[in-house]
């Protein structure tokens, strides 16, 4: 199942892979994702100061961020993933979330989950 955000043109081919995305923006600030609570670990996230703790912590299936922190944490990613590898699959992929997240400020809507089956 894919995963889309909407509104925008990112999209993830699967939420595993979407996991793996997380994981390794969790550890591009110091934390251990499965360490954290909703990932199997107690770590409350209320003890990261971090901008792109919302985008960690959002629910997969039906989460959603608010438009007050979208441009943050599109600011926050870009940041983060600059210096990613060129190949690495989700260069493009934060690149289009990033945009997304911007969209959403700017047209003042929430930042969406859906689950896609195709």
């Amino acid at each position: 199942m894919r995963v889309k955000f909407v509104p925008g043109e990112a999209e993830w081919p699967s939420f595993t892979a979407l996991l793996e995305f997380r994981r390794k923006l969790a550890a591009e600030v110091g934390l251990r994702l499965d360490e954290m609570d909703g990932f199997g670990g107690t770590t409350p996230w209320s003890t990261v100061a971090d901008p792109i703790a919302p985008l960690l912590m959002l629910e997969d299936v039906s989460g959603s961020l608010p438009v007050g922190v979208c441009a943050t944490v599109a600011a926050r990613l870009e940041q983060l993933t600059r210096h990613w590898r060129a190949d690495d699959a989700d260069v493009p992929r934060a690149a289009a979330l990033a945009a997304a997240l911007q969209l959403a400020a700017r047209w003042r809507q929430r930042l969406r989950f859906q689950g896609d089956e195709g």
